[in-house]
């Protein structure tokens, strides 16, 4: 995103910034950074509800551990695929 590539959409979101003389869009920088944490908390939640239904319904303490486990591990960072130029 920072490569050369990305730089016109980088320009094109500070563009929408917020400025008394020049309002294209009000609240759109809070916006674009903060309207996916509700998405993500609702698939969070689904995850534990899920996985209790799934105990619940085994018993199979074991596999579930697992399966969470396994999703908490999807959650760790990753190495950047590229330098930021």
């Amino acid at each position: 995103m920072a490569g050369p590539e990305g730089r016109p959409f980088l320009r094109m979101f500070g563009q929408w910034r917020e400025n008394p003389v020049q309002q294209l869009w009000p609240g759109f920088p809070r916006l674009a950074t903060t309207d996916w944490l509700e998405p993500l908390a609702d698939g969070l939640r689904s995850i534990d509800r899920e996985l209790l239904m799934d105990l619940d319904a085994t018993g199979d303490a074991e596999r579930t551990n697992r399966a969470f486990d396994d999703f908490l591990a999807t959650l760790e960072p990753r190495q950047a695929c590229s330098s930021v130029e």
